[in-house]
């Protein structure tokens, strides 16, 4: 299991209950298909590659990367059918750019597939089950 402590930058910084979905376990939930995860290393390579390219080659137009990343990722969801997310909380929402690199370094690790989202499914059925 990782440790890394999600919590920390989910809505609110509390715990809720076991069977609450954070923040992360709703991000999880929309980021389960490879087709999608493929199009948001595209997106996160936009986000923080194209403004170091922008600065070492001073060509500015690079600085439309992070600009058109939300975009980018919005259309990995709309391609792949994997969960609806609005392309407002793709552009402006602030824990993405924190989640997406969490997403790849977890699935590095071996630890998304195996424990993550596993649990948020879990959570998501205990919750219906208690709705």
């Amino acid at each position: 299991m990782n440790t890394i402590d999600t919590q920390i930058i989910d809505r609110g910084f509390f715990r809720g209950s076991k069977f609450e979905l954070t923040k992360w376990d709703r991000f999880v939930l929309r980021h389960t298909k490879p087709l999608n995860l493929w199009i948001h290393v595209l997106s996160m390579l936009m986000y923080f590659v194209a403004p170091l390219v922008a600065l070492f080659t001073g060509n500015l137009w690079w600085l439309l990367g992070p600009i058109f990343s939300g975009s980018v990722g919005a259309f990995g969801h709309w391609l792949s059918g994997d969960g609806g997310v609005s392309l407002k909380e793709a552009t402006l929402e602030v824990t993405v750019p924190f989640y997406v690199p969490l997403v790849f370094w977890k699935i590095l690790t071996g630890s998304y597939f195996t424990y993550d989202v596993p649990r948020a499914r879990a959570k998501r059925r205990q919750k219906s089950l208690h709705s």
